[in-house]
């Protein structure tokens, strides 16, 4: 008996950046050839890498789609809680998130295996990030996404990200979904399509920080080059509505929001910061006297002291009629699981603060720089 003639399939894994990080959630399967009838069971996967120790572990699937007779999807069973499907490790000696080596490994029933040759698996692909174009300025890199919609003019929100994420991996866009969320359509649709501009920086934006007795050096400070790129970004890119440039930073990304806010006042229309790891200088914070800023932080905070933005708080509403505003949350809860009560910004990448009826997102369109200086 002659056999039939052994085809090739194809493996492409699928990540999305959820709530805590990008995270494996499907894997794309496509044969040469029509596949015979498939159940789930016909499939096992398993998944290797530094967050399970290097040792194999088995994926619990879900669910199976057939996309035509040669193509499925399969599902994993969703956990944002669990590392083993991450695209990320955390290095907590050099305090930083590392991108990972992932090692699949696909095993067919024999219904399905005799038929194909070993299956060829294609490196991830992550939803949103791969839309987003990678460049450098100065010393750093830059992530920056471009509105599908071109007509009219369009904001423009800066992304700052945390200590954890410096490095030039794009590890600021996979670790949470600071810049991705901006990039998501119902977000996009709100804030009138905006451009999203996510800076990288080497180490740290802060020159040196303690955290567990332990101090961490950054190489300098990036102001002054942070604020070039966004004006020489917002120059080349004439769409850009000047009456709304946003900010949006977390941690020592927070901090650094309000440094770039206050060396140009009058560029910005508005800043969303969460837990500013450090308190900027009188001079610094008197240029945002007026400044639309909605901060959060968490009260139980052990990494970043609550202090901070009460203090910074305090400083602006004693100068004047201050427009800023402030939320604090006693716990940090993700999917019925407390987590680092420092990871108060979570809150803000999913728009679940409100004033009113009012969101976060919602309170960040409607501010406008109305001085065209």
């Amino acid at each position: 008996m002659i056999s039939s003639p052994r085809f090739l399939c194809r493996c492409q894994p699928i990540a999305r950046v959820e709530m805590l990080g990008a995270q494996i959630i499907r894997f794309d399967f496509s044969f040469e050839q029509k596949i015979p009838a498939f159940v789930l069971s016909d499939i096992q996967i398993w998944l290797k890498s530094k967050n399970t120790q290097d040792k194999w572990i088995k994926l619990e699937l879900t669910e199976y789609q057939y996309l035509d007779s040669s193509r499925i999807s399969v599902w994993i069973k969703p956990d944002i809680h669990s590392i083993t499907t991450k695209l990320l490790s955390f290095d907590p000696i050099r305090f930083t998130q590392e991108r990972l080596n992932l090692e699949i490994k696909i095993q067919f029933s024999q219904q399905i295996n005799p038929r194909t040759l070993p299956c060829r698996i294609l490196p991830v692909y992550c939803l949103g990030v791969e839309e987003f174009r990678q460049h450098s300025f100065c010393d750093f890199s830059y992530s920056v996404y471009f509105p599908h919609q071109s007509n009219n003019k369009h904001p423009l929100i800066v992304c700052l990200h945390g200590a954890g994420e410096g490095g030039k991996n794009q590890s600021n866009l996979l670790a949470d979904k600071m810049a991705i969320t901006f990039w998501n359509e119902s977000t996009q649709e709100l804030f009138d399509y905006p451009y999203i501009l996510a800076p990288q920086c080497p180490s740290f934006w802060l020159k040196n920080f303690v955290l567990n007795d332990r101090t961490y050096y950054g190489e300098r400070d990036y102001t002054d080059d942070l604020l070039k790129l966004v004006i020489q970004f917002i120059a080349r890119h004439p769409n850009i509505d000047r009456q709304r440039i946003y900010i949006v930073g977390g941690s020592m990304g927070g901090y650094q929001g309000l440094r770039l806010f206050s060396a140009k006042p009058d560029l910005f229309a508005a800043a969303l910061i969460a837990c500013p790891a450090q308190v900027p200088t009188k001079m610094q914070l008197n240029a945002l006297i007026n400044k639309p800023i909605w901060f959060l932080h968490c009260n139980s905070d052990q990494v970043v002291p609550v202090e901070n933005t009460q203090k910074i708080i305090r400083y602006l509403i004693s100068q004047g009629d201050s427009p800023v505003q402030v939320t604090y949350f006693d716990e940090i809860v993700v999917e019925n699981r407390f987590v680092n009560p420092h990871c108060v910004f979570l809150y803000l990448y999913e728009n679940q603060v409100k004033i009113g009826k009012t969101s976060i997102f919602e309170w960040l369109t409607q501010q406008r720089r109305w001085d065209d200086e």
